[in-house]
């Protein structure tokens, strides 16, 4: 997400190929306040053409870059479907109130790379959505196999600057093999980062490795 939030950014800011539309957003704003079909459907030329296209166009672009770095995860670009699936909601608004783009690989198959649009945010992120418990402990057997590259990257002035610490939920029940290998590499004043930037992961990774 870095090389692309890089990107994306330029494409913003110097007009690159692409923009989005300040029909787009002022249609995103009135949709929140008239979340209803009939004012959808009397207004769905607008949606298409300042806010499906334009995303579509930076999908494109988007892929052409991905494919320089991660081919794997130019597959499958295309714009979410603005229709919300409200059947087991108690918010039974029929659209979404911002506009997403995704590309990679299908959910528990690997990681994509999603962004969305709305009035007020932009958001942009990369990974596993919901992997499988398979999927998840590849990862964590990867991170513990290899602590200090991890640590390395996410410690990176660059990565900072998009990102910031990294931050979560910590896993108190995670098994214990997960951290194995970085216990034993990982330098003292890198735990916290395990534990999510507050101090927890040094305590917590050795309560994991000699469970009572």
């Amino acid at each position: 997400p870095v090389l692309l939030s890089t990107r994306i950014i330029m494409l913003m800011e110097k007009g690159e190929g692409w923009t989005f539309p300040k029909e787009g957003l002022q249609f995103l704003r009135s949709l929140k306040r008239n979340n209803k079909r009939d004012w959808f459907q009397q207004r769905k030329s607008v949606y298409e053409t300042h806010v499906k296209r334009p995303m579509q166009e930076l999908i494109a672009t988007l892929t052409k870059e991905i494919a320089k770095f991660a081919p794997e995860m130019a597959a499958a670009p295309k714009v979410s479907r603005i229709y919300r699936d409200v059947r087991f909601s108690k918010d039974k608004s029929p659209y979404k109130t911002y506009v997403a783009v995704g590309t990679g690989l299908a959910k528990h198959e690997g990681a994509r790379f999603y962004l969305h649009i709305t009035p007020t945010e932009l958001f942009i992120g990369g990974g596993l959505y919901m992997p499988a418990p398979d999927e998840l402990s590849a990862v964590r057997g990867h991170i513990a196999d290899n602590p200090k590259v991890f640590i390395n990257l996410v410690t990176t002035r660059r990565f900072r600057k998009f990102f910031g610490a990294v931050e979560g939920d910590f896993g108190t029940a995670l098994p214990a093999i997960v951290f194995a290998a970085s216990i034993m590499e990982v330098e003292e004043e890198d735990f916290g980062i395990l534990g999510g930037g507050n101090g927890r992961g040094k305590e917590a990774s050795k309560r994991l490795w000699n469970p009572r």
